[in-house]
Parts: C-alpha cells; sequence; structure tokens
C-alpha cells in the first residue's frame, strides 16, 4: 500500500469520516496499478505502509478490493441492515394493521 487519508463528508452537524488508500500492486501479468479500491471495508484502520492482500478483476486490474482481513468483504453488515429493515416494516404494519381492527371495534364506526 502506498498511503491513505481521511476523507470527511456531510455537514458541519452531521458529518461522517472514512481512510481512502491509494494502493499500488502488480498483477500476475506484470501490470502495475496505483489506484483506490472499489470498496473498503477498513473503516478508519490506517493501513499506511503495510503490505495488504489484493483480489483483483484479471481482465479489469484497476478494479479490486484490498479487504481487511485479506480473504473477502463480509456481507454480514448489509445483510444484518436489510433484517433490521424488514422486522421494523413488519413491527410497523402489525401496529398499523392492528390499530385498524381496534379502530373498527368502536362503536362510532
Amino acid at each position: 500500500m502506498i498511503s491513505s487519508h481521511v476523507h470527511y463528508s456531510g455537514t458541519r452537524e452531521d458529518r461522517s469520516s472514512r481512510v481512502v488508500e491509494t494502493i499500488e500492486f502488480t498483477t500476475d501479468r506484470g501490470q502495475t496499478v496505483r489506484a483506490n479500491p472499489v470498496v473498503s471495508d477498513i473503516g478508519t484502520v490506517d493501513r499506511s505502509g503495510m503490505s495488504v492482500t489484493v483480489l483483483h478483476d484479471r481482465d479489469r486490474p484497476e478494479r479490486f478490493i484490498a479487504p481487511q482481513n485479506g480473504r473477502g468483504i463480509s456481507a454480514r453488515g448489509p445483510v444484518m441492515r436489510i433484517g433490521f429493515a424488514l422486522v421494523f416494516l413488519a413491527v410497523i404494519g402489525i401496529i398499523v394493521n392492528g390499530g385498524w381492527m381496534i379502530l373498527g371495534q368502536l362503536p362510532f364506526f
């Protein structure tokens, strides 16, 4: 890896940060690539000067990832968010549907 810097986004009240890495590696075909990973899972870890494992598209080596664990990027985070959203929607549906059932039993309906 060559370098990294912290990228800030958002407003002053709602600001987030993440580390953006620039990585240089040589493919098995001898091509040298220096670019930013397509997807990053390192959060705010600074890996400047470290050797990292790079997984790249053989036909398009500029499309690569350098996962924190060296094996692949976990789908656990996005899957957990989707699961939470589905549970949330189910609970809201039950509340709304249950509310209509209660209102339907009132004498003025």
